[in-house]
C-alpha cells in the first residue's frame, strides 16, 4: 500500500510539472538573419522561459512562407503557431486570421499614435513591437576626407558623393558600403530614402525627371561603393573589417560594430536630398492568430516583449 502511494504521489508530481511546463511556437518574419534569431532565442526568449515556464519555439520565416502558413491554419480551423511578429504589411495580408487584441496589455507604454497603426479591420490587429530605423556609421578614420563645409549631422547627397570621391583619390580604395547581397536591406534604401529625398514621393514621381537625377546620382556613387556590397546582406561585418569607412544600413545590422567597437565609430543620419531629407518608417509588430493554440501564453509573450527592459535588448 505504501509502495502504491509513492507512485501515485510520482504519478501526480509528474502530471503538475507537465502542466506547469508549457511550449508555444513564434513565427516571424523580424530577426531571420542567423546572428539576430540567435540573439532572440539566448537573450530575449531564455531569459521568458526561466521566468514563466513558457518555452518558446521561435521560427524565423520569410513574407511568403509566413502568410502561406497563416492561412492554412486559418482555413484548417486550428493551428501551432502561438504568436507571430511581422511588419504592417504582412498582417494586412491575413488580417482575417488574426485575433483582436484589444484586451491584450502591452508591457510598456506605447505611444497612441503606433497603437492606432496597428488597428485595422476594426479591431487590434497587432500590437507594436519595433519601429525600424536606418542610419549610417562612419569609422573615424573617414573624418578627416570629409568634404569642407559639410555639417556631418546634417548631411547631404551630395557631400556623401564628394566624400566617398575624396577618399578614394586619396587612398584608392572604395570605402563607402551599402548592403546589396540578396537578403540585404538595399529596396529600403532606394524606395525609403533615394526616392522622397530627390523626388517627394517614394512613388508617385517614379518616372519623372527627379527620378531619373536620382538614377544617374547612384549610378555616379555607385562607383566609390565597395565592389563586395553585393555579397553583404548587413553592414556590421565590414564596418568591424574595415572594409568600409562609411556605410547606411538598418541599426540591427550595424549595432554589432558600435558595440564592439565604440570608441571607433560615430552613427549619422541618413543624407537629405534636392527634395529634403526623406525617410521611411517601418513598424513591426506581434499578434495572435485566431488558431493559436495558447492565446494565454501568447499573450503573457507579448507583454514581455514590450517591457522597457526586453525593448532595451533588441534595440
Amino acid at each position: 500500500m505504501r509502495r502504491f502511494g509513492i507512485i501515485a504521489l510520482a504519478l501526480l508530481i509528474g502530471s503538475v510539472a507537465g502542466l506547469a511546463a508549457q511550449k508555444i511556437t513564434w513565427m516571424s518574419t523580424q530577426f531571420v538573419p542567423i546572428a539576430e534569431a540567435e540573439f532572440v532565442r539566448n537573450e530575449i526568449l531564455a531569459p521568458f522561459a526561466e521566468a514563466t515556464g513558457i518555452e518558446v519555439e521561435f521560427i524565423g520565416a520569410e513574407y511568403a512562407e509566413f502568410v502561406s502558413r497563416v492561412e492554412a491554419e486559418y482555413e484548417a480551423g486550428k493551428g501551432e503557431i502561438a504568436v507571430l511578429c511581422g511588419l504592417h504589411g504582412d498582417f494586412v495580408s491575413v488580417l482575417d486570421a488574426l485575433a483582436d487584441l484589444s484586451e491584450v496589455s502591452p508591457g510598456g507604454t506605447i505611444s497612441d499614435t503606433l497603437m492606432k497603426l496597428g488597428q485595422m479591420g476594426g479591431k487590434q490587429a497587432y500590437i507594436p513591437l519595433m519601429q525600424a530605423t536606418y542610419l549610417m556609421v562612419v569609422n573615424k578614420k573617414a573624418l578627416e576626407y570629409l568634404p569642407e563645409g559639410a555639417d556631418i549631422w546634417a548631411l547631404t547627397y551630395d557631400e556623401l558623393l564628394q566624400w566617398a570621391k575624396n577618399i578614394y583619390e586619396a587612398t584608392g580604395m572604395q570605402k563607402l558600403g551599402i548592403p546589396a547581397g540578396p537578403k540585404s536591406l538595399l529596396h529600403r534604401f532606394i524606395h525609403g530614402y533615394l526616392y522622397p529625398s530627390f523626388t517627394g514621393y517614394q512613388v508617385l514621381a517614379f518616372d519623372s525627371g527627379a527620378a531619373v537625377k536620382m538614377w544617374k546620382y547612384m549610378q555616379e556613387l555607385w562607383q566609390y561603393v565597395n565592389p563586395a556590397a553585393p555579397t553583404w546582406d548587413a553592414m556590421d561585418t565590414p564596418l568591424l573589417s574595415e572594409e568600409v569607412w562609411i556605410a547606411w544600413d538598418h541599426t540591427a545590422r550595424v549595432k554589432q560594430a558600435l558595440i564592439e567597437r565604440p570608441d571607433d565609430f560615430i552613427a549619422i543620419p541618413s543624407p537629405a536630398g534636392p527634395a529634403g531629407r526623406g525617410f521611411i518608417t517601418v513598424l513591426a509588430g506581434l499578434a495572435i492568430p485566431k488558431t493559436s493554440p495558447n492565446p494565454d501564453a501568447a499573450a503573457e509573450l507579448i507583454e514581455y516583449l514590450t517591457t522597457p527592459e526586453v525593448q532595451v535588448k533588441i534595440l
